[in-house]
């Protein structure tokens, strides 16, 4: 068993963890989850032991810690063999077989270098590296280990996972992962955590829950107060009317005007003592709106959007498109499926004109205007500020204020240029602009990557109300079903 007990933690003026405890118990798989910049990370490192507590203790019973962080780095031109090799005593050579088999890495040659490895398969080596490492992890810190991963990777990680047999803290915005493995939900806001036994989607449902009784409490409360400033506002007046009227008259009047004075400052004191007290409840946090709107960009169900017919494309001797051909009509909202290099991001470029093909035919339909969004966010320019991209679209600077607020951008991050912006917040950056458009088709190129689940869910909830074609790739299966995608296209 791990326990966290008291843990708190400060970098400069921003207190990230308040007095966080916890348990987690042998064989428990628990999900932890939050906005972006939260504190998960720093949960996992003080776990780990890299990184110290201002306050608070960490206790392990019996358990050893292996910890996968968001980046595996390996030094540099150091092959898989090698690397493993590290790990272990010169006796032990058969694990490095048997540990590649358990992570899905059989087929790759010891003697491959790490650097030309994919994202995907870095991740699945680090983990092993942990794995073959003596004494074995009975517990896991996982770090959002399905950045870099395909459908089939990911599918891999959650057998891996409920087959492990030992403790696991995941960190991730894998909403369908969390489904399928996690035990517990651990929500991570403010610097405190709240605990929910059962998965992803029992969270959401008892999230709701609290959300809509708190929205009710929130509301009653309102009115009380009013109610009671309202009292004391009559009080006052008639207090300040029976002076004008009665002030020389009889004493009892006096004492009565006096007395409807008093009660009147006492009710302003009970008030004033409530409203600056922890009773309070302070008002419901306002959710993201992202205002799509693209209702003159709509494509009716029977117009041609895209026609292509044998399209080839190649890299050097790498044959990436072989004589692909589909038909995309206005309204359908189409999941382009494939492993990782299959040339899911070379076909929507095609389609953009960003890239040529070296042979076939491609037909956009008259007047289609095409929206894209690129995983690299290539449409960027990293010397740019927020704001200089915003205005970039045409907007006037104050619709662009407008812009920043929908997307939940503070004024002062405005001036930050891109390159000093997260993963995610540059996400956020590219779809803001995307939004602006009035598109017949977008080209969606791994939306979510980078996106904590908050904002996942409203981008999920703008699409839905799209009614242009769609073109997603993605690795994210709770947002493909979230959006409704009725057609698929799988290149091998």
């Amino acid at each position: 068993m791990v326990k966290i007990n008291n843990i708190s933690k400060q970098f400069a003026d921003k207190t990230v963890l308040k007095s966080v405890s916890f348990n987690l118990s042998h064989g428990e798989i628990i999900g932890l989850i939050g906005e972006n910049g939260s504190g998960k990370t720093t949960i996992l490192k003080i776990i780990n032991g890299s990184l110290s507590p201002d306050d608070g203790r960490i206790e392990k019973q019996n358990e050893t810690i292996g910890y996968l962080g968001q980046n595996p780095d390996f030094p540099p031109g150091i092959s898989v063999g090698e690397f493993l090799r590290g790990k272990i005593n010169s006796q032990e050579e058969y694990k490095i077989e048997l540990v590649l088999r358990r992570v899905g890495l059989f087929s790759i040659s010891f003697q491959t270098l790490t650097h030309s490895l994919s994202g995907g398969e870095k991740t699945r080596l680090y983990l092993a590296s942990l794995l073959i490492a003596d004494p074995t992890p009975t517990t896991l810190l996982l770090d959002e280990p399905t950045n870099n991963l395909d459908i089939d990777g990911i599918n891999w990680l959650e057998e891996f996972l409920t087959e492990f047999g030992g403790n696991v803290i995941l960190v991730s915005h894998d909403r369908s992962l969390l489904d399928n493995v996690a035990d517990k939900i651990i929500e991570l806001s403010d610097g405190a955590i709240k605990t929910y036994g059962g998965n992803y989607s029992f969270y959401r449902e008892q999230k709701e829950i609290e959300e809509k009784a708190y929205e009710r409490l929130y509301v009653a409360q309102q009115k009380k107060i009013a109610k009671i400033e309202e009292d004391i506002k009559t009080t006052e007046t008639r207090a300040r009317q029976g002076e004008i009227n009665f002030g020389s008259g009889m004493p009892y009047q006096r004492r009565k005007i006096r007395k409807s004075a008093q009660q009147s400052v006492h009710r302003k004191k009970k008030l004033q003592k409530f409203l600056s007290s922890e009773k309070r409840l302070e008002k419901p946090e306002e959710k993201i709106k992202y205002f799509i709107s693209l209702a003159a960009g709509q494509s009716h169900s029977e117009k041609t959007l895209i026609y292509a017919k044998n399209i080839d494309k190649s890299f050097g001797e790498k044959k990436v498109l072989d004589k692909l051909t589909f038909h995309l009509s206005g309204g359908e909202r189409v999941w382009l499926a494939g492993l990782n290099g299959s040339g899911k991001s070379t076909l929507m470029k095609i389609i953009i004109g960003k890239i040529k093909m070296d042979g076939g035919s491609l037909e956009i339909g008259n007047n289609i205007k095409i929206g894209y969004f690129s995983q690299d966010h290539q449409d960027l320019d990293y010397e740019n500020t927020v704001l200089d991209e915003f205005l970039k679209t045409g907007l006037a600077k104050t619709d662009c204020y407008k812009l920043a607020i929908s997307f939940s951008f503070q004024k002062e991050e405005l001036t930050k240029k891109i390159k000093d912006l997260s993963m995610g917040q540059r996400a956020k950056v590219a779809f803001a602009k995307l939004t602006t458009g009035q598109y017949q088709l977008l080209v969606l190129d791994e939306p979510t990557n980078h996106l904590e689940i908050k904002t996942r869910e409203v981008i999920e909830e703008a699409l839905n109300h799209y009614r242009g074609g769609l073109l997603v790739a993605s690795h994210d299966r709770f947002f493909l079903e979230r959006i409704g995608i009725n057609k698929i296209i799988n290149l091998t």
